[in-house]
């Protein structure tokens, strides 16, 4: 992993993060923001090849969350428009387009169901979450910090992963709960059973 911008740089980026990409998406003749133009000119940016709306329609063309992920996309296309990503070459292999590309098509799904995309901007630790995936994303860590210190701190915001963790944690007391009542039943079946013995 590389050193990518720091946190403070990027959670500041989206503090900045100007009312036309926090506008409503146009979806289905609704809205004002265009998100596959956005989308277009942040891949023209970090040096992709010409770029297609069918790409975009592609990318679109599943419907969980469909709103609030568009939303959560314009803001992670904001936070990638960063000079850090332009001032850079990229990764060794290619430039930022690709995996940026992969983030914002793949790696916002989770989140975007679970966090408003507008709480990405004006909450604190939203904002370090999103900057951290970002990071994450492109396989850097942010500058200043060692690869654990980085991991953990995601760890630590990781909505998705603090949310599996809350089911898994429910699922095992629900399954506690289940086995006591039994117990319980079985136990009383055998007073029962004793009482009317004697």
């Amino acid at each position: 992993m590389k050193y990518g911008p720091s946190i403070h740089r990027l959670t500041h980026r989206l503090t900045e993060c100007p009312q036309e990409f926090l506008a409503e998406p146009y979806i289905r003749g609704r809205g004002t923001v265009r998100v596959h133009a956005v989308v277009a000119d942040l891949m023209a940016e970090l040096g992709a090849p010409l770029w297609s709306e069918k790409v975009f329609d592609k990318m679109i063309a599943r419907e969980p969350a469909q709103r609030n992920w568009q939303r959560l996309l314009l803001i992670g296309a904001w936070l990638l428009f960063d000079p850090w990503f332009r001032e850079h070459d990229g990764l060794e292999d290619g430039l930022w387009f690709e995996p940026a590309f992969r983030w914002l098509n793949e790696g916002l799904d989770d989140l975007s169901e679970l966090v408003e995309a507008e709480a990405c901007v004006t909450e604190p630790d939203r904002r370090e979450e999103l900057a951290r995936r970002c990071l994450a994303a492109l396989d850097l860590r942010p500058d200043g910090e060692s690869h654990k210190q980085a991991q953990n701190r995601l760890a630590t915001l990781d909505t998705v992963a603090q949310l599996a963790l809350l089911r898994q944690s429910q699922d095992r007391q629900a399954r506690a709960d289940k086995l006591r009542k039994k117990m319980e039943e079985k136990r009383a079946a055998e007073a029962a059973a004793r009482y009317s013995r004697e």
